[in-house]
């Protein structure tokens, strides 16, 4: 009889064993493919980042581009205002 519950006993932690195997070789793969999305985000997120600093660089010598225009059409405008007095 002692035999026969401790052959139940056995068998009862070889399931849980399994599940418990189960168990952390799904949570194995959970953290993989968390991993695998965190490092595409990451690389999303560098990329993103590089292209605001090109857009930053082109905004700013636009707006250099702009500013120099502008002087340039003040200095003309002052100009043809003296010719014309």
């Amino acid at each position: 009889m002692l035999c026969l519950r401790s052959h139940y006993h056995c068998l009862q932690l070889a399931v849980v064993g399994k599940e418990h195997q189960q168990e952390k070789e799904s949570l194995v793969m959970r953290y993989v493919q968390a991993e695998h999305i965190t490092n595409e985000l990451v690389e999303r997120l560098q990329k993103a980042e590089t292209k605001l600093l090109e857009w930053t660089k082109e905004r700013d010598s636009a707006l250099g581009k702009w500013k120099v225009l502008k002087e340039e059409k003040a200095k003309l405008t002052e100009l043809c205002d003296s010719k014309v007095v």
